[in-house]
């Protein structure tokens, strides 16, 4: 029977979908996005959480700064959540580049920190376990007696610092940009800053470091006017709105240096998506099986030795 002439129809291939992304653009896009929506964070909650716009208060809620659930919280959240799954996604990068294991572990390392700092901020794990502390005997003794604002500082912030210590002598070692770690002191710079803003927040009012108390005097008919509220009462709502605000306007800066070093130190990073296969093992006929040694090389050749008889005794 005659071999059909026509050609072998081709085989289908699934589609290919490819995305080219100008790394400085899309840096420059997000931090223009995450910087405005930070401002519009303390504009709402000035116009719209705090300033009696709405009647409802679960709108009022909802613009809030200050309070969990809302559009800030939400914000914050996903902003750092994000920068860990940049971070995961930098250490893997670097892994497959063959870096040494002390460098793509440092990346690791960072994208645990802030996988951690998303799940305490979206859980105020932090703030439960200063409550609790407060509550407890042991927070009238001692160092705990004498320490004049929100106990988590003193319980969470050896952690914090040593979190930012690594962090600091990390990217020393890792940015060779001398903007780049500008930009990182600048972040550090601002963390600092919310930091001092909460220890002040935590203060009594007659505390002699207490600066919103000397900030708010005479200044109760304006604050009543706008908020309907006292002068320091509206000077602390104030202070941890901005105090929300400085902390993401702090990680778009560091989500920004991270995504400028990628860009500079991976030329191209492509993705593979489909069903990943394993190199295929040698066949072996349907119904044999691989025998343990001695007996994987001996009865093979002793069927190939059979076979040979067979073929010579037919023919």
């Amino acid at each position: 029977m005659p071999a059909d002439p026509s050609p072998a129809a081709p085989r289908l291939r699934a589609p290919h979908a490819a995305f080219r992304v100008d790394a400085r653009v899309l840096v420059r896009d997000l931090v223009v996005v995450m910087f405005t929506l930070e401002a519009l964070v303390v504009v709402f909650d000035v116009w719209l959480g705090y300033g009696r716009v709405f009647a409802t208060p679960d709108l009022r809620a909802f613009f809030d700064a200050t309070l969990e659930g809302g559009f800030a919280s939400w914000l914050a959240v996903t902003q750092t959540a994000l920068v860990a799954l940049t971070l995961a996604a930098m250490a893997a990068a670097y892994r497959q580049m063959g870096y040494p294991r002390r460098r793509w572990g440092g990346w690791a390392a960072l994208a645990a920190c802030f996988a951690y700092l998303a799940f305490d901020d979206g859980t105020q794990f932090h703030e439960r376990m200063g409550t609790a502390f407060a509550e407890a005997e042991a927070s009238g003794r001692g160092i705990g007696a004498a320490f004049p604002s929100y106990y988590w500082q003193l319980l969470f912030g050896p952690l914090f610092l040593g979190m930012a210590v690594f962090m600091a002598g990390f990217l020393a070692q890792e940015l060779r940009s001398a903007r780049l770690r500008l930009l990182v002191g600048v972040a550090f710079g601002l963390l600092a800053f919310a930091v001092v803003l909460d220890f002040v927040d935590g203060l009594d009012a007659d505390h002699p470091m207490n600066l919103y108390a000397r900030l708010a005097e005479g200044h109760d008919a304006l604050a009543f006017s706008l908020f309907g509220v006292r002068a320091f009462e509206a000077a602390i709502h104030l202070s941890r709105a901005l105090e929300e605000a400085v902390e993401m306007a702090a990680m778009t800066t560091l989500w920004a240096v991270f995504l400028l070093h990628f860009a500079g130190t991976a030329a191209e990073v492509r993705l593979r998506w489909g069903p990943v296969r394993s190199p295929r093992a040698p066949r072996r006929p349907a119904g044999v099986r691989q025998l343990p040694y001695p007996y994987a090389r001996s009865i093979p050749s002793l069927f190939r030795q059979s076979a040979r008889v067979l073929t010579w005794s037919w023919r």
